[in-house]
């Protein structure tokens, strides 16, 4: 397994919200902008050791106390709105996949078995790969 490093999720949090990266970087309180943002934070407060002032710092030089209100605020809206918890669900499992180096370590993104899974999962999963894809500048192929 590599390191989850804050460029992985910034790069997942970018294909999924289709943003460019000075959009999740900024300062700017877009509503889209700003749930992107906030969403980074929270994946990475998820799957990092980083700590809260590193991801702050990291993602745009916002203070630990802001990136800490917002994941807290983000972990009580995903226990009530499903299409952030999936999202969220998206985000954690392409950060899976660009850090599983037997997925990734090929010519492509590959994935085998999709027909086994149910379909919330296969969603999932090929969203997280075909992120994961853009973001290691490699196809994505179903096999």
């Amino acid at each position: 397994m590599t390191q989850i490093s804050c460029s992985m999720i910034a790069a997942g949090v970018r294909a999924l919200y289709r943003l460019q990266p000075h959009q999740l970087y900024s300062r700017r309180n877009v509503r889209p902008e700003v749930r992107a943002r906030h969403m980074a934070w929270y994946i990475a407060r998820q799957t990092t050791a980083k700590s809260l002032p590193e991801i702050g710092r990291y993602m745009g030089g916002y203070d630990h106390t802001t990136v800490r209100y917002a994941c807290q605020k983000l972990e009580r809206q995903v226990r009530t709105d499903i299409d952030l918890a999936a999202e969220a669900g998206v985000l954690t499992a392409y950060v899976d996949v660009v850090s599983d180096e037997s997925l990734c370590s090929g010519p492509s993104v590959t994935i085998d078995g999709l027909d086994r899974l149910p379909d919330a999962t296969r969603t999932t999963l090929i969203a997280a790969c075909e992120a994961a894809a853009i973001h290691l500048q490699t196809p994505f192929e179903r096999i």
